[in-house]
């Protein structure tokens, strides 16, 4: 039997940024503050009394990212495959890394994943699929 969880996180789809050096050689993460709005938004979704997936669980991961299209394709009305920023690898990282520990035990889980970017609605948003 297969268990399912959707997962929807409003706002413009985020890329995983590289971890960057301070100004006195320390490493700190860029995006730390979006990461615990996003795990609270995950968490907040999730199932009563849900523990994560055990690590020995293979999951198979569906992430749909809505854009709104930009000026030049509301301008032509193209609705051609969006290939600029954030590549669409970048995009899912963020997400992988933000549901570890809380969706499932390690994101070496992963053992499919299907990715799609998409630009032509009016709202903004992050779709999440897992199946275990």
């Amino acid at each position: 039997m297969n268990n399912f969880l959707n997962i929807n996180i409003p706002g413009k789809p985020i890329g995983k940024q590289r971890a960057r050096k301070g100004k006195y050689g320390t490493w700190y993460n860029p995006q730390s503050d979006l990461v615990a709005i996003t795990k609270n938004i995950i968490k907040n979704q999730l199932p009563e009394n849900f523990k994560y997936i055990s690590k020995n669980v293979p999951v198979i991961i569906n992430i749909c990212f809505y854009f709104k299209p930009t000026k030049s394709q509301k301008k032509i009305q193209n609705f051609d495959p969006y290939l600029k920023k954030c590549d669409v690898d970048n995009l899912s990282k963020f997400y992988l890394d933000c549901m570890s520990k809380l969706v499932f035990y390690d994101d070496n889980q992963v053992f499919s994943q299907k990715l799609l970017k998409q630009y032509y609605l009016p709202k903004e948003y992050t779709l999440i699929e897992i199946i275990w």
